[in-house]
């Protein structure tokens, strides 16, 4: 066997080119797809004219789409914003998942970033006297608010609804001027008629109320009216507010001031139906011997008005000190 072909030229550039070749598919088998040039085939002794086809090379693979990993999302924590006892900053309450118990914050003061504020849990402070603290913005809390340094009871979370629907319903009464007026018995009816109209479940909204109406009336009508007596004036001796020194319609109802004495009567009503005689008749002790707040000097007086054609009226019961009007 001849080796002669070893010592031609074009061989031994063949196989340079082959050995290049090869290292670049073990490398890169794409990039060698991308740019292949044809390599000339050697040409055997007594060939000079016939040559090979030139390989076809297999297609290049299909470059792989990346996958786009997803991001993990942080949790939100948000809480529920409710009114709070004194009116001024609203509470935050959030429901622990899975309970019926909740967790309440109240404001504690503002920060220098002015979108945040740092709220303290209402139950650490009350039942401890411990001071555990949250970022704030608007109603979502930078931290879960269950994993905080709690040192204290979660709330009954439909007591605390049943609580702050009070509250609410206080500080409209504080905001009426003529709630004084209305009995407190209305006040509270009017709550529980709130609680009924709320947008929650059915089943929410019995629980609310159970709770609401488990406490005697007597203990929720202390709240009602105070609430309602923030407008209510006192009339003194020598101080009349000015509204009630005069009718509806304008004219004087206050006839009479003196420092020991107040006569209010209405003009025309009393041309109206033809008075003409103010008559101040039977004497009585004002109050029974045990009754804690007796005055032990002074009468009740019923003054009596005489009308057209001679009938008398009882207008009003006054406590006098004295006798000589």
């Amino acid at each position: 066997m001849s080796f002669e072909y070893l010592y031609n030229l074009q061989v031994q550039e063949f196989v340079q080119q082959l050995y290049a070749t090869n290292l670049l598919v073990s490398q890169n088998p794409a990039q060698l797809y991308r740019s292949h040039v044809q390599l000339p085939l050697p040409q055997q002794p007594g060939s000079s004219q016939e040559t090979a086809p030139a390989p076809v090379p297999p297609p290049a693979p299909a470059a792989l789409e990346p996958v786009e990993e997803e991001a993990n999302e942080e949790p939100i924590f948000r809480g529920e914003k409710n009114s709070s006892k004194n009116g001024v900053y609203p509470v935050l309450v959030y429901d622990i998942p899975g309970s019926e118990r909740c967790y309440v914050f109240q404001h504690h003061k503002k920060t220098a970033r002015g979108d945040s504020l740092i709220y303290r849990c209402s139950g650490c402070r009350h039942q401890n006297q411990k001071f555990t603290s949250v970022l704030v913005t608007d109603d979502i809390f930078h931290k879960d608010p269950c994993r905080l340094n709690h040192n204290c009871i979660p709330l009954d979370r439909y007591k605390d609804k049943a609580e702050r629907v009070i509250y609410e319903s206080c500080q409209e009464i504080k905001q009426d001027k003529k709630a004084h007026r209305t009995p407190t018995q209305r006040h509270y009816s009017a709550a529980a008629k709130k609680i009924l109209n709320m947008p929650w479940r059915k089943e929410e909204r019995q629980k609310v109320l159970e709770k609401f109406s488990r406490n005697s009336y007597e203990d929720r009508r202390r709240s009602f009216a105070r609430a309602s007596s923030v407008h209510r004036r006192k009339v003194e001796m020598e101080n009349v507010p000015e509204d009630l020194r005069k009718l509806p319609w304008g004219e004087d109802f206050l006839q009479v001031q003196t420092r020991d004495m107040h006569i209010y009567f209405s003009t025309d009503m009393a041309c109206e139906n033809g008075l003409s005689a103010l008559i101040g008749d039977g004497v009585h002790k004002l109050n029974p011997v045990n009754t804690p707040n007796r005055m032990d000097k002074g009468q009740l007086y019923v003054i009596h008005g005489v009308v057209s054609g001679g009938i008398e009226v009882g207008l009003f019961e006054p406590n006098i000190v004295s006798q000589s009007l």
